[in-house]
């Protein structure tokens, strides 16, 4: 269907006679013969009679049907369908919220995910060469939305972000929607830039909390203090931060020194809007246990005597959020003179400094819940510790 006819001859003559009469219908009235006479004439799925059912019957261009008991009604509601929809039905942003939806409704995307899919929607493509109709976009509009973001020499993390929330919109209206726009996919395929046109990645093991500053760190801990009690348990667990705050009594085995992690808090929305979630699974939609270290045991005893009922960092009838833990940690660090470390920042330590130790890396994927090893690999960094025998691995590769 020639929809660009149909904002071109309906759409302004809709608007224009709405704001003037401030009425829909009384608008349309002194052109509704020409309105409807155009867009029958360029609706090109077939108007048909059900016998069985007793109605006339036909779809939309997004294969959505409509019905009506008379011809004459269905055509109505044809008219109206277009005439509110033509205008911004294939724009990307109309198109985006289709998508965020479809995922929600389906349970495809966590609404953390969709949350971060439209952050960097909103920044990026809101305002840019793409915010149009989806169906007019080309390579061409592609290569140069693109180099405007890498004129100031983004992360290369940031372009990944980008790439993927792009595909995600452009997936959706091609297969959900029907709609026929650009493969995207190939676009990125062919768009390759080199390593020095991003900003310098900041060094991994920059994020791993060094030996000394561990030990500042520990010794400033409150014992009493239930936050400060929670970092000390990041430290020798290092859980997830939504696995952390959604602990409860029953989920530590002291006998078996096993922790159960079968809950972690989801959040959705952003400022007044974001709302926490506790989620009946943890990352990966899957059980797992911890092990506890003899010194994870000790703390973890101490947090339950603390609890009085439900969870153990409870916070009226629920519990104290994830980003508290943050909070307290980069407060800790700050009034110490140390660099503000988060506690993912936790994690990466805990994995670097047990392959450093060289502990299976089966066992060190296990205790952080890393589904794939890869990422657990990533943790692996150059340890200052160990320099000797680096120094014995170069001779020994020397030839």
């Amino acid at each position: 269907m020639n929809l660009e006819n149909i904002k071109q001859n309906c759409y302004d003559a809709y608007l224009n006679y709405r704001n003037i009469c401030g009425n829909v219908e009384s608008g349309l009235a002194c052109n509704y013969a020409m309105t409807r006479d155009t867009i029958l004439k360029n609706h090109t799925r077939k108007i048909s009679y059900d016998d069985k059912k007793m109605h006339w019957r036909t779809y939309l261009d997004n294969n959505k049907p409509i019905t009506c008991k008379t011809k004459e009604g269905l055509e109505d509601k044809l008219v109206t369908y277009y005439l509110e929809n033509c205008a911004g039905l294939y724009l990307i942003d109309a198109v985006f919220e289709r998508a965020a939806a479809f995922s929600m409704k389906n349970d495809f995307h966590a609404p953390s995910t969709i949350d971060r899919y439209r952050a960097d929607f909103e920044k990026y493509v809101i305002g840019s060469n793409l915010d149009c109709d989806i169906r007019a976009i080309t390579e061409s509009d592609v290569i140069e939305f693109f180099n405007g973001i890498m004129a100031n020499k983004p992360k290369s993390k940031c372009v990944d972000n980008i790439r993927t929330v792009l595909n995600y919109v452009f997936a959706h209206a091609r297969i959900q929607d029907k709609i026929e726009c650009l493969h995207i996919k190939t676009v990125f395929d062919n768009l390759n830039y080199p390593r020095r046109a991003f900003a310098p990645q900041e060094l991994e093991e920059d994020r791993v909390i060094v030996d000394d500053n561990m030990s500042v760190l520990l010794d400033k801990l409150d014992m009493y203090n239930r936050l400060d009690l929670g970092i000390l348990l990041f430290v020798h667990t290092a859980l997830r931060v939504g696995e952390m705050c959604a602990l409860r009594v029953e989920d530590f085995d002291f006998k078996k020194q096993e922790l159960r992690l079968v809950r972690a808090e989801t959040v959705s929305g952003r400022g007044k809007d974001r709302i926490y979630v506790d989620n009946d699974f943890a990352k990966g939609y899957k059980q797992k246990k911890v092990v506890l270290s003899d010194k994870a045991a000790e703390v973890a005893k101490m947090l339950c005597d603390m609890a009085v009922s439900g969870f153990i960092f409870a916070r009226g009838n629920s519990h104290i959020h994830s980003r508290s833990f943050d909070s307290r940690l980069r407060r800790v660090c700050k009034n110490n003179g140390l660099p503000e470390y988060s506690t993912h920042d936790i994690r990466r330590t805990y994995g670097s400094h047990g392959l450093e130790e060289g502990l299976p890396l089966s066992f060190i994927q296990h205790q952080l819940g890393h589904s794939d090893m890869k990422t657990t690999l990533g943790y692996a960094q150059y340890s200052t510790k160990r320099q000797q025998d680096y120094i014995n691995f170069a001779n020994a590769a020397s030839i």
